[in-house]
């Protein structure tokens, strides 16, 4: 991809000034001044840029010859003019500006039209055609700084992030209040764990238009997120590595999670124990970030007991005790587990059909297994009652869907305590879409 440096840029941009003041002193009436002039604009002409109707031209002229064409365009021969005057320059010059914007104007289309193509696979998440087209744009015309963003924001969805930082450079070389540019920047920097960077982007964002401050806010709720993850994970490490013991609660947490659970034949209430024994360990955010990072999750999408019963098709009535206890530890667990950690609240939603597991198993608690339905309305408290949860809650349900199904359950009345609970969860969910 052929895009000059900062440097070049600068430059150009320094000769359009001086380009800039050659041509106001070619209109003066002081002789001498418009014949230095005419004899600099040989010198210092090279691209001057016109703008039109917000279009920027570029240009390149000089007394004796007009360059007419593009660098993409076949070349005729110009005849030299050695004696052009002030007015034949003039009108040159601006034949020639008028010529090159609509040129300009033609691949200004054309870049459009390649944005837009290049905006539908991004939405299909073709992140790399998305870039494909981006680039044909930007061949096109370079100063558009939409382009350069939503390239970046291509660039960051397939982990990218130095040449995403780059492109949102450029763009703020065009428009230095561009707040895509910024916002992007800033999630680039969130993703390379470099947080004090991405937040200052975030806050120069904020500087430049206060109407964009909700939006940005919850940007750097997410940068804050993200940097408590990372310290927990940090910690996890550290603490695996000096807990290898036998007998210390580390060795403990890998021994059942690698071993004990794992063992082929055994009866439902070996591994619903197994799992409650595992919640009693994972007793801080440094234990319970540490059954995150070593893929814990993965036991109710590939263990063939729990995911035998964690799944979107489960009828409640067909199970037996032990069946049903597999589902009541596995969310009195996911309550236990996501205490003071949002990021096992994001890794559960990711869960394999999660949010339609439990959609099934609302539908089917009003009259059935009153256990599930405690421990299913204890998780989903615990979450309503923290921040994050209810944004995974509110971006990974049929939000009417979901307040239906819970109205449901209190309208059944089965446990005065678990109705309580499941009025807050409404009261929660409400709130927040307030």
């Amino acid at each position: 991809m052929d895009i000059p440096s900062g440097q070049e840029l600068d430059d150009f941009l320094k000769k359009v000034d001086q380009v800039e003041s050659i041509v106001k002193a070619l209109n003066s009436d002081n002789q001498n001044l418009v014949k230095e002039n005419l004899d600099k604009a040989d010198e210092l002409i090279q691209e001057q840029v016109i703008e039109v109707d917000g279009i920027k031209t570029k240009t390149s002229c000089s007394r004796s010859v007009i360059n007419k064409y593009s660098e993409n365009e076949e070349k005729t021969p110009t005849l030299p003019q050695p004696n052009l005057n002030q007015e034949t320059f003039m009108a040159a010059l601006e034949k020639d500006a008028q010529e090159r914007f609509e040129r300009k104007k033609k691949m200004t289309i054309l870049a459009n039209e390649l944005k837009e193509i290049g905006n539908k696979e991004f939405k299909k998440k073709n992140y790399e055609k998305a870039i494909e087209y981006y680039t044909e744009a930007l061949q096109k015309v370079r100063d558009i700084p939409v382009i350069y963003t939503n390239r970046a924001q291509a660039f960051n969805a397939i982990g990218k992030y130095e040449e995403a930082i780059s492109d949102c450079d450029w763009a703020l070389r065009i428009d230095d209040k561009c707040i895509k540019a910024l916002i992007h920047k800033g999630k680039a920097f969130g993703f390379m764990k470099k947080f004090d960077q991405a937040l200052t982007e975030f806050e120069n964002a904020k500087i430049i238009d206060s109407k964009q401050n909700v939006v940005i806010d919850e940007y750097i709720k997410e940068l804050e997120r993200s940097r408590i993850a990372f310290s927990q994970e940090k910690s996890a490490e550290i603490f695996l590595d000096q807990n290898n013991d036998k007998n210390s609660p580390a060795s403990n947490i890998m021994e059942i999670l690698n071993n004990k659970i794992n063992l082929a034949n055994q009866n439902n209430w070996y591994y619903s124990g197994g799992l409650r024994c595992l919640a009693s360990l994972c007793n801080d955010e440094t234990t319970r970030t540490l059954f995150r990072t070593q893929n814990g999750f993965s036991l109710f999408e590939k263990h063939s007991v729990f995911s035998k019963y964690f799944n979107s098709e489960i009828e409640l009535l067909k199970l037996n005790g032990s069946e049903i206890d597999i589902l009541s530890s596995s969310f009195e667990f996911f309550t236990a587990i996501t205490r003071e950690c949002d990021e096992n609240i994001r890794a559960i939603f990711k869960i394999e059909n999660f949010s339609q597991i439990i959609e099934n198993l609302l539908k089917q608690l009003k009259e059935n297994s009153l256990s599930v339905k405690s421990q299913l309305v204890d998780f989903l408290f615990s979450l309503s009652e923290k921040e994050f949860g209810v944004i995974q809650i509110i971006n990974n349900f049929n939000q009417f869907k979901i307040l239906d199904l819970l109205i449901d359950l209190v309208e059944n009345k089965n446990d005065s305590m678990v109705d309580s609970k499941t009025v807050n969860i409404v009261q929660n969910l409400l709130l927040e879409e307030k």
